[in-house]
């Protein structure tokens, strides 16, 4: 599983064709194939357009949210996960002491 780790502060993510750019004042950081990305985690101050966000639901590519300090604020993620068969059995394995 491929993870985009985001952590410059003041940077937005957007999209442009299948493609997912970090750009910073006006410069592109990074340009990266979707198809290349499983999940992005987001530290901290940084944006993320509306279009990108559509397009990460529609791609399956789960987005979390934390806090520059690496605590969790939430998630966007698509109507069926990747990871849906991870998940049974983690709440399996739960259930067994």
């Amino acid at each position: 599983m491929s993870t985009l780790y985001l952590i410059e502060q003041g940077a937005k993510l957007t999209k442009t064709s299948e493609r997912l750019l970090i750009e910073k004042d006006s410069k592109v950081l990074l340009e990266v194939p979707a198809f290349k990305v499983d999940r992005i985690l987001i530290y901290g101050n940084i944006q993320i357009t509306t279009p990108a966000m559509v397009f990460l639901l529609e791609r399956g590519i789960d987005t979390s949210f934390l806090s520059i300090y690496g605590r969790f604020r939430g998630r966007l993620a698509p109507k069926i996960s990747k990871n849906v068969l991870l998940r049974v059995a983690q709440f399996e394995k739960s259930k067994n002491e």
